[in-house]
């Protein structure tokens, strides 16, 4: 029998039922979806794109898995009981292994930052009903009048009788 191709034999996987999961067990020991298709004979673009867009929420389970084991690792690297010149190493190993690990689980491991800001304005009546007055005036003149005001720029259109802010 002739082999049917690569994108013959993805055919063939894609109705595999237990595909999916055997890629998510190798997803997980971390292989790459790359390596994974290679090793199966599998095209790997075409491979990845339709694992990723079938069964995505599955790789993304996968590698959840996958950043535990690498923290699990990192955490054996920062402990272990090494020689002084074994430290260096350990710690660059550690430090890679997070790295990666908060890459595949941003939510648990990954650089997190929470910004609160909060900006009150104070408009005062007195001064908007002025500002309108002004507007009117100078709305009422042609072309178009310009004026800075501190970081601001009050612009004002002949066509436009509120002008605009």
């Amino acid at each position: 029998m002739a082999d049917s191709g690569p994108l013959a034999r993805l055919e063939e996987f894609k109705t595999n039922e237990h595909f999916p999961e055997e890629v998510f067990g190798r997803v997980a020991e971390g292989q790459t979806l790359r390596a994974i298709a290679r090793s199966l004979g599998l095209p790997p673009a075409p491979f990845s794109r339709w694992y990723m867009e079938v069964h995505g929420d599955l790789y993304d389970k996968a590698r959840i898995a996958r950043a535990e084991d690498l923290v699990g690792d990192a955490l054996d690297a920062a402990t272990a009981d090494l020689g002084k010149d074994e430290v260096p190493a350990a710690k660059l190993k550690a430090e890679i292994l997070m790295k990666v690990a908060s890459k595949y689980d941003k939510a648990r491991y990954g650089d997190s930052l929470q910004v609160n800001k909060t900006e009150t304005f104070a408009i005062d009546a007195g001064l908007v009903g002025l500002a309108s007055d002004l507007i009117k005036k100078i709305g009422s003149k042609p072309g178009l009048a310009q004026r800075a005001i501190g970081h601001q720029t009050l612009t004002i259109d002949q066509e436009d009788d509120e002008g605009s802010l």
